[in-house]
């Protein structure tokens, strides 16, 4: 698993993080998504994510309040979720599934990256797993000003299957204006 956190450290940037919102809550559609009953409470955390102190990502990340409350008192300034998640709870998160698209932002979430309409932006979404449990859903939007997509490309055996015709994730590296 990869992470924005650990992206942009290692692209020789230092990344920030400004917690916007950090709470206990419902979301009926994200506990679906965790496979949780709908009224299963939910920590949400929302943070402006920094590349050399200028906005990169507006993260969302919802986990089941009884993985997750534990961070209620984290600082989430210069760590990676995952890392807190494994040094206050024990749990990692192991696998999951994530999508990439381009859409186009609301004025508020134009203003927060700090870009004119109608820039795009990648959203990612994604549920990580933690072996096989899905433990985390979180909605990201990083600028594509700032950021590209790479994908490794390798040879794999096939077998005919369908699980091995599925590659690597994509991977999200900086650029550099």
């Amino acid at each position: 698993m990869y992470s924005l956190f650990g992206s942009v450290e290692s692209a020789g940037l230092r990344q920030e993080s400004r917690v916007r919102k950090l709470d206990v809550r419902a979301d009926a559609l994200v506990a679906v998504r965790l496979g949780l009953e709908e009224s299963t409470p939910l920590l949400y955390l929302e943070r402006l994510r920094l590349a050399e102190g200028e906005p990169l990502a507006l993260d969302r990340v919802w986990l089941p309040a009884s993985v997750g409350e534990p961070l209620l008192g984290a600082d989430f300034t210069h760590t990676s979720l995952y890392d807190q998640l494994m040094a206050m709870t024990g749990i990692s998160v192991t696998g999951g599934e994530e999508t990439v698209r381009a859409v186009i932002p609301t004025a508020a979430e134009h203003a927060v990256l700090n870009i004119e309409p109608p820039a795009a932006a990648f959203a990612v979404e994604r549920t990580g797993t933690s072996h096989g449990v899905p433990i985390e859903w979180r909605h990201t939007l990083i600028r594509a000003d700032r950021f590209a997509l790479t994908s490794a490309l390798a040879a794999t055996p096939r077998n005919g299957t369908r699980e091995d015709a599925v590659d690597k994730p994509l991977s999200l590296l900086p650029t550099y204006s």
